[in-house]
């Protein structure tokens, strides 16, 4: 049985993403962040695993950007947008991203009141 073809949308979410995540690559942390917010924008109520592990990218992207630019709760407030949306999700890829983004908003906080 062959695999399915990616649909047109997640062709589209898949070009923002990679946007995103090339903008950043290049050190160009405020583009890549608004790259994100285009793609969730325009697909942040998809159902669809592969559109919503990419939301889930997206989100633990923007708040690891807004963290290089010294945007600590903004960070924190991304991360804990993406343990709303995905942390009582059951699928594997899902899973794996909400432990991410757990364990670095955790780090931000602790930092964040660190007085030493």
């Amino acid at each position: 049985m062959m695999p399915s073809r990616p649909t047109f949308r997640e062709l589209a979410a898949k070009a923002l993403y990679d946007k995103g995540a090339r903008l950043a690559k290049c050190g160009h942390a405020v583009e890549a962040i608004a790259a994100y917010d285009d793609l969730l924008g325009r697909f942040g109520t998809a159902t669809e695993l592969p559109l919503r592990e990419l939301l889930a990218k997206a989100l633990l992207n923007k708040g690891a950007r807004l963290g290089t630019l010294n945007h600590t709760a903004e960070a924190i407030a991304v991360y804990d947008d993406l343990l709303a949306r995905f942390g009582t999700a059951t699928e594997t890829p899902l899973r794996e991203l909400v432990s991410i983004a757990r364990a670095r908003s955790e780090t931000i906080r602790s930092r964040k009141f660190d007085f030493r």
